[in-house]
């Protein structure tokens, strides 16, 4: 049996094919998996609901009279010695992270440290922050025990 160079060129192409459709495959894993960096304060009503990526942040102040919603199922990791600041300033702040007995609202660390603590300052609007189904998990750095403070 001979095998022709048009041959062994369309096997060589299938190979080709395969290998690159594999690596887009891998490449688009590794992206959907992403945490969601969180850079910025909380200024503005707010709603954080993607269930499939992890929430990360050093630590963040919810001001301007501006709400944070964390939807049920939603991870938030906090880095090493951060904190949420809710009311922090002179104007209002509300957190809202209201979870399910099945899909509760998580909060971690993102490292191997623990993060601070969750602060309700006198700007913030007590009345309309809710932690209801909310895992506090691996907080407390700096104190012998996860802070949650009003």
């Amino acid at each position: 049996m001979t095998v022709s160079n048009s041959t062994v060129l369309i096997r060589k192409a299938a190979i080709i094919a395969m290998a690159l459709v594999m690596a887009l495959a891998v490449m688009g894993l590794n992206q959907a998996q992403a945490d969601i960096q969180i850079t910025e304060n909380i200024t503005e009503d707010t709603v954080w609901d993607d269930t499939t990526q992890p929430y990360v942040m050093r630590g963040i102040s919810i001001y301007n009279d501006a709400t944070l919603t964390i939807m049920p199922g939603v991870e938030v990791r906090i880095d090493h010695g951060g904190s949420i600041n809710v009311g922090l300033g002179s104007y209002n702040g509300t957190l809202v992270a209201e979870g399910t007995p099945q899909n509760p609202v998580v909060f971690t660390r993102s490292g191997e440290t623990p993060w601070a603590s969750i602060n309700f300052y006198d700007n913030a609007t007590a009345s309309r922050s809710i932690l209801k189904n909310c895992i506090f998990d691996n907080g407390g750095y700096n104190y012998s025990h996860m802070v949650v403070s009003a």
